[in-house]
């Protein structure tokens, strides 16, 4: 077994985020910065020597290293490098055994868990060397092993494009065999949701989305019906006369409150909508006579944990899932440029690039 880090041996990419472009010069102001420089004193003075601030919940902890880092302040780097190792190093510390980073009470799981990794993620992975780089630094506690059979492009993507559907499905959304489901939003993360449920046993699976390709690649990867929801504005009607009723478990992979909707109008009674895509809009919800008296559930589902991406890698190695249609095409390390100039033509036929640093 090779004890490495996938995630960074590897780089899956799947999206380009936009610059940040100022709107003009009232965005940062002399006032606005001495506040900052203000609060990141504070911060640093109030610090205690475990690296927390008064408090275990590690979402808390993780907001205050955030704010260092967003001040270019990185783990032993810049006046405050030190707060920063102090409180990732705390956050690490307090890591479970199954990965959950939350040590205040179940209620917290996901605050303090989602914060947790964020943080890390951009401490070690977005913010300091790592993302695009050959080699790096990083915590033991993050390291999965990866079997000798996986290659370091299954590994990859399977830390996201992959990971993340299945938390969905088997944690959050409780998939049982026979079921039937929904997937609005076939991308890289709704492909695998639909390649996954099939493999757990869903008895029927519908794909929604607006691109041809898409929508293809969802009946190639297993689903039962695609549906163009431009053309058929109201999938739920058409779920209902393929299969006599509505689903009982629908993700949502998009982050639009249109296609939120779009999903929890796909659902039976007692259905389970788990809702993965992020964004700022806010969905509004069936009426609550409708809701309530259909015992319908909204669940959200961010990320992944460490099983999930340990039990993808066992079950790709002893040969369970095959994962070789989900890498569109891998690229050298000198190649990066030209795989993000592909990713921004947002062609749909790309389910994950892979840039292999050690090519």
């Amino acid at each position: 077994m090779r004890a490495v880090i996938a995630l960074f041996l590897a780089v899956s990419l799947s999206s380009v985020a936009s610059p940040a472009q100022a709107q003009g010069d009232w965005e940062v102001t002399p006032e606005s910065e001495a506040a900052l420089a203000r609060g990141l004193e504070w911060l640093a003075a109030n610090q205690g020597p475990e690296g927390n601030w008064g408090s275990n919940d590690l979402g808390l902890v993780a907001m205050g290293a955030l704010a260092f880092l967003a001040d270019g302040h990185m783990p032993g780097r810049g006046k405050y490098g030190e707060n920063v190792d102090a409180a990732l190093n705390y956050i690490m510390a307090n890591a479970q055994p199954n990965g959950l980073l939350n040590i205040a009470g179940q209620q917290r799981d996901m605050y303090n868990h989602g914060l947790a990794t964020f943080v890390l993620g951009q401490a070690y992975g977005m913010g300091s060397d790592g993302g695009l780089a050959r080699y790096m630094v990083a915590p033991a506690v993050g390291a999965v092993a990866i079997p000798e059979t996986v290659d370091f492009a299954a590994a990859a993507i399977i830390t996201d494009g992959v990971s993340t559907p299945l938390h969905a499905l088997r944690s959050r959304g409780a998939l049982r065999a026979g079921e039937a489901v929904a997937v609005v939003g076939c991308g890289g993360l709704g492909a695998h949701a639909i390649l996954l449920a099939r493999m757990m046993g869903a008895g029927f699976i519908a794909a929604i989305d607006t691109q041809p390709l898409a929508r293809a690649r969802a009946l190639a990867f297993g689903a039962d019906l695609a549906l163009d929801p431009v053309e058929q504005p109201n999938p739920g009607r058409a779920i209902r006369a393929e299969l006599g009723r509505g689903v009982d478990l629908a993700l949502e992979f998009v982050g639009r409150p249109e296609t939120v909707e779009t999903t929890l109008r796909c659902l039976d009674t007692g259905g389970r909508a788990v809702l993965v895509g992020v964004g700022p809009g806010r969905p509004s919800l069936p009426s609550l006579l409708a809701f309530v008296g259909r015992e319908q559930a909204v669940i959200g589902s961010f990320g992944m944990d460490k099983r999930d991406i340990a039990d993808l890698l066992q079950l790709v190695a002893r040969g369970r899932l095959d994962l070789s249609r989900s890498v569109t095409r891998r690229f050298a390390l000198s190649e990066t440029n030209e795989a993000l100039a592909l990713l921004a033509k947002k062609d749909t036929g790309v389910v994950r690039f892979v840039v292999e640093p050690g090519r």
